[in-house]
C-alpha cells in the first residue's frame, strides 16, 4: 500500500530511470499507473524535482490528449508518481510492421499534435516526443505521456551541463550537437514519430551506441515518404535540418486534420520504402569536409538519454500488462 491509499499490483513498464507498475486507487475505487521513479545518473537520491516539474508541466498543459498526472507521493524513500491508467497499447507496437494507413496516422496524431501544440503555446516543450511516448487507449484514442524532462522556457536550466535528455533516433541535429531544446526540436521529433507510424521503420538507426544513433542524426539526410503520400510533405518540412525552417506545431495539427478530414487512406505498404537522400556536405572553416569528423564536444561529456535500447525505448505509462515486459518499450510513461 502506498501513502494508505494506492495498491501496487504487476509491473507494467520501465526504462530510463523508473518502473511503472498497475495500481489501484483505494479512495477513489478506480484504476492508476504508479510510476516509481528511480535515480538520475550520478545522483544518490530519486529525482524529486523531475518528479515535481512533471508533475506541476502536466498539470499546466491541460488537455484531453495528455496523460493526467494526479499525486506525487514519496514513502520509504521512494517517490511515486500516481498517473491516469491508459489501457491500450504504444504508438510504437501498434504500427510494426509495416506502419498504419494513413486516415489512422492522421486520427491519432492530429490530437497529439494539438497537445503539443498546446503546450508550446504555455511556453512548455516536451523534449521527448516518440512513439512509444503515445498510448493508444479506449475509443482509440491517444493520449502523449512523460513530460518528466519537459522543461518551461523560463524554468532554470535543469539539465546539468554535459547530459542531453531525449531519446536516440528523436533527438534533434541541434539538441544532438549541444544546443538547448525548444518547440522546433518537439517538431522534429514528431515528424520522425509521423515517419515511423507511418513505416513501421524508425527514421534513423537507433543502435546500442547512443553516441553513435546521435551521430547518425547529424550527419545523415533524413528519409522521406514517397512525394504521392498525403504526409509526405508536412513529414520533410518537420525534419528539416534547419530548426527556423520547420513549421509550429500549430501548423503540424493543421495538416493532420485537413488530412483526416478528407479520409485520405493510403496504407502503407511494402512498396513504401524510406528514399534517403545523399547526406549534405557541409561547408566548415577550412572548406568542404565530408569525411569523418571528431564528435562535438557535448558527446565527449556524459550524455543522460531514455530509452538507449535497439528494440525500442521505455519511457512512458503504457498501461497494459504485457507478456515479456522486460522486452521492448514500456506501456507506460516512465
Amino acid at each position: 500500500m502506498i501513502d494508505q491509499r494506492y495498491v501496487r499490483r504487476e509491473q507494467i513498464g520501465s526504462g530510463g530511470m523508473s518502473r511503472v507498475w498497475l495500481g489501484h486507487d483505494t479512495l477513489l475505487d478506480r484504476p492508476v499507473a504508479l510510476k516509481e521513479l528511480g535515480h538520475a545518473p550520478g545522483a544518490a537520491e530519486p529525482d524529486t524535482e523531475r518528479a515535481e516539474r512533471e508533475a506541476q508541466l502536466t498539470a499546466t498543459v491541460r488537455h484531453p490528449n495528455v496523460v493526467v498526472v494526479y499525486d506525487v507521493v514519496e514513502q520509504d524513500s521512494r517517490l511515486w508518481l500516481v498517473m491516469e491508467h491508459v489501457d491500450g497499447d504504444t504508438l510504437s507496437r501498434m504500427c510494426l510492421p509495416r506502419g498504419l494507413p494513413t486516415a489512422r496516422v492522421a486520427h491519432l496524431l492530429a490530437p497529439v499534435a494539438d497537445a503539443l501544440a498546446t503546450a508550446h503555446a504555455q511556453d512548455v516543450v516536451h523534449r521527448d516526443v516518440k512513439p512509444s511516448n503515445i498510448l493508444v487507449g479506449t475509443g482509440d484514442v491517444a493520449k502523449l505521456g512523460d513530460f518528466g524532462v519537459a522543461r518551461r522556457g523560463d524554468d532554470a536550466v535543469l539539465t546539468r551541463t554535459g547530459l542531453i535528455s531525449g531519446s536516440p533516433g528523436y533527438v534533434a541535429p541541434e539538441v544532438a550537437l549541444g544546443r538547448p531544446a525548444n518547440a522546433a526540436s518537439d517538431v522534429w521529433a514528431f515528424g520522425a514519430t509521423l515517419y515511423q507510424a507511418c513505416t513501421g521503420r524508425t527514421a534513423f538507426d537507433i543502435t546500442d551506441d547512443p553516441i553513435q544513433s546521435l551521430e547518425n542524426i547529424v550527419r545523415n539526410a533524413p528519409p522521406c515518404l514517397p512525394d504521392a503520400h498525403p504526409l509526405a510533405t508536412i513529414v520533410a518540412d518537420a525534419l528539416n535540418r534547419e530548426p527556423e525552417d520547420r513549421p509550429t506545431m500549430r501548423m503540424v495539427a493543421d495538416h493532420l486534420e485537413q488530412v483526416q478530414a478528407e479520409q485520405v487512406d493510403t496504407a502503407p505498404s511494402a512498396e513504401v520504402t524510406p528514399i534517403i537522400e545523399a547526406p549534405r556536405v557541409r561547408r566548415r572553416k577550412g572548406g568542404a569536409h565530408a569525411g569523418p569528423r571528431r564528435p562535438s564536444p557535448v558527446w565527449q561529456s556524459v550524455i543522460a538519454l531514455t530509452g538507449t535500447r535497439r528494440d525500442d525505448e521505455p519511457t512512458l505509462v503504457a498501461a497494459k500488462a504485457q507478456d515479456g515486459v522486460a522486452e521492448g518499450d514500456a506501456a507506460t510513461p516512465a
